[in-house]
């Protein structure tokens, strides 16, 4: 059996009380300055937590902020606008859009159109052989209703005929015309043409726009093709001039006197004209 003096140096004989004493004080020291530190550090790390967790929660909220819970304009919102606000009406169990047994409005095709257009394939989509329109199988339809200048409504049926190989058996369907997309659909005449027939009155509003003594001007996002791009109006009582652009601080040109708008700062770089704040917006 081990004595006390073996397991504790200290206490051995010959060790004086008073060495004991200013080694334990000397370690004790060291201890609390130690701790001192760690202390100190600790205090350190805490605030930096503290200011970094804020940090976290500023950028939180303005990402979620949006046109609809903020000052932001919706042009800001990008591709990521927020979801309307949802109807008030308890749901009915029904689907939405049109209930069974509605007439409804949609385009429709007609049972006799006025141009019959028919396309056969020119080679065999499986092995390559040459296509005849003899060996047509079936065909499937699609009509374009268009506006032939002065006359009535013209509908034209595309019918695009299945061919059968008469090599390997396989059939090939021919390819509708470019633009033809859809079962029923109105033609260039009266969709992308019509752009082209306002050009002139567009101008016609924008030079009386610039002609009179107060404007008022505002702009928001607007998607074209899947990219946001510019709207922006100009608006008198009377007349409203529309136009977009790649990027919404497109500057006006030719605008006289008074240019009623919100405080977005490209407006101020406008000009030769007075500036006045729309009351909403203050």
């Amino acid at each position: 059996m081990r004595s006390t003096s073996d397991t504790c140096p200290d206490r051995a004989p010959g060790v004086d009380a008073a060495a004991r004493l200013a080694v334990a004080a000397e370690r004790m020291g060291c201890l609390e300055s130690e701790n001192a530190t760690l202390r100190a550090s600790l205090a350190a790390l805490q605030e930096t937590v503290a200011k970094l967790t804020a940090r976290v929660t500023e950028l939180e909220r303005q990402l979620g902020l949006n046109s609809g819970n903020s000052g932001k304009p919706p042009s800001s919102d990008g591709l990521k606008k927020p979801p309307r606000t949802q109807s008030l009406r308890e749901p009915l169990g029904k689907q939405s859009g049109g209930q069974p047994g509605h007439p409804g409005e949609t385009l429709r095709a007609v049972a006799e159109p006025d141009v019959i257009q028919d396309h056969y394939p020119i080679q065999c989509a499986a092995c390559g052989a040459p296509l005849i329109p003899e060996a047509a199988t079936d065909y499937s339809a699609r009509q374009v209703f268009d506006l032939p200048g002065p006359q009535p409504l013209v509908v034209t049926e595309h019918r695009a005929h299945r061919c059968q190989c008469p090599q390997c058996g396989e059939t090939t369907r021919a390819t509708f015309p470019e633009g033809v997309t859809a079962p029923v659909q109105y033609g260039a005449r009266m969709s992308g043409a019509c752009a082209v027939r306002f050009q002139g009155f567009v101008g016609t509003v924008y030079r009386l726009i610039q002609t009179v003594a107060v404007n008022h001007l505002d702009e928001t996002g607007f998607r074209i093709g899947g990219k946001t791009q510019g709207l922006h109006i100009a608006a008198t009582r009377w007349l409203t001039f529309y136009r977009t652009a790649p990027k919404r601080g497109r500057r006006w040109e030719g605008l006289l006197g008074i240019l009623v708008h919100d405080p977005w700062k490209p407006y101020y770089t406008l000009t030769g004209v007075l500036h006045a704040l729309c009351h909403a917006h203050h």
